[in-house]
């Protein structure tokens, strides 16, 4: 959820798709560098996808809306 959500408020605030997931990512793996762990890569690496996923709908959302608001 916390993963989901920086998504979108990195999106909302930075207007930029790419930099909350790098910030999900490296602070995962520097978690990753603490605790030794080879699942907890692939979880860093899920919940890095998450993010982006989360700003790119809110990215279609904000396309959607700006395209309907241009008809009126």
């Amino acid at each position: 959820m916390a993963t989901v959500a920086a998504g979108i408020f990195g999106r909302l605030l930075f207007k930029n798709n790419i930099i909350m997931p790098a910030v999900v990512f490296a602070a995962g793996f520097g978690g990753r560098l603490l605790w030794y762990n080879a699942t907890f890569l692939v979880w860093v690496i899920v919940y890095t996808l998450l993010a982006l996923l989360a700003g790119y709908l809110v990215d279609l959302v904000i396309r959607l809306r700006s395209w309907t608001n241009a008809g009126k």
